[in-house]
């Protein structure tokens, strides 16, 4: 019986890290037009921006969250709007690194908000 319980724990272990249930709302609350989808032609500029999410107990609570709207701020403040947006969730070797030292008490995601804005 003490020998299946190390196993029950690595299998739950291995699942919980599959299927980490970390996550982040991705919506706008700003002013302005934000779309995914090209709105206008007269692009001003394009951009990357790079944020990390951390969770807690297998993504269960959030340490830290990226903060769409924040990230879009700076680039939306002079601007009218912006456009094609896209926002990918990642993991890094950093990423995995965390994790797997933390035996997944940790979990963390790498996310790229790209897009531009135009006038």
């Amino acid at each position: 019986m003490v020998k299946k319980i190390p196993a029950a724990v690595i299998a739950f272990a291995i699942i919980v890290q599959l299927l980490g249930c970390a996550t982040i709302p991705m919506q706008s609350k700003l002013k302005k037009p934000v779309s995914m989808t090209k709105m206008r032609e007269d692009t001003v500029k394009a951009f990357i921006i790079h944020q990390h999410g951390y969770w807690a107990f297998w993504g269960l609570i959030p340490i830290k969250r990226p903060n769409v709207d924040k990230a879009l701020k700076k680039m939306i403040d002079d601007h009218r709007g912006v456009q094609n947006l896209k926002i990918t969730a990642k993991h890094s070797f950093v990423n995995y690194l965390l994790t797997v030292m933390t035996a997944s008490f940790i979990y963390s995601k790498t996310f790229i908000i790209e897009g531009e804005v135009y006038d």
